[in-house]
């Protein structure tokens, strides 16, 4: 069906599987959680515009509550989340008392293989995967920045046992930090040889003639 909401989680809470949510430029402060549904959460980027500037002006904003999506309830390739600047995340929680500890910044995903396209990851936070982290995961990411994410020790960027990263739109991981681990991008399972990036950060760049 159809209908209008004042907030994302709410038009997520409406939708049936299939269903697409479009969303408006704007800053939503919100922790986004798909709940199992395969739906499309998108901005007007590539829907009414091929207009960049609308990635950085429809934010999903985190507020430092927890991480500032969620997909942890076997989300399949048909759960799209399209087009955000997503920041501001803290991590989901994991543990109770002294032992918390939070993981995936910007984005947490479990037992979910989503795809995650056209987003800019930046300026979120957590124990591990300030950008992103997911476990038992096989998410799809494509023609997406992540970037200035931060972790306190483990991998600043996205930290992952396995995913899939588009080659014909590849994404770009830069500029991220951890306390004393990997910076930008840690995957797990050796079968995954090979990541095609766009923009990356490296120690010593080779620089010929023409850069």
């Amino acid at each position: 069906g159809t209908g209008d909401f004042t907030t994302i989680t709410a038009g997520i809470s409406a939708a049936q599987n299939d269903d697409t949510l479009l969303v408006y430029p704007g800053r939503y402060y919100e922790n986004l959680n798909y709940n199992g549904k395969n739906i499309t959460v998108t901005s007007l980027y590539g829907i009414e515009s091929d207009d960049r500037n609308i990635i950085s002006n429809t934010i999903i904003d985190g507020n430092e509550n927890g991480a500032a999506v969620v997909f942890m309830n076997y989300e399949t390739r048909d759960a799209v989340l399209n087009g955000f600047t997503i920041t501001n995340g803290s991590g989901y929680v994991i543990g109770a008392g002294p032992s918390i500890i939070t993981y995936g910044g910007g984005i947490y995903l479990s037992q979910s293989s989503p795809v995650i396209s056209n987003c800019i990851i930046e300026h979120n936070y957590a124990y591990a995967g300030g950008g992103g982290n997911q476990w038992e995961a096989n998410a799809l990411f494509s023609g997406n920045i992540v970037r200035y994410n931060r972790a306190i020790r483990g991998v600043g960027g996205i930290f992952c046992s396995y995913a899939e990263f588009c080659s014909e739109h590849p994404n770009s991981i830069y500029y991220n930090y951890a306390g004393d681990y990997v910076n930008d991008l840690f995957i797990r399972e050796i079968e995954q040889q090979s990541v095609i990036i766009d923009t990356f950060t490296v120690l010593y760049p080779e620089l010929t003639e023409e850069d």
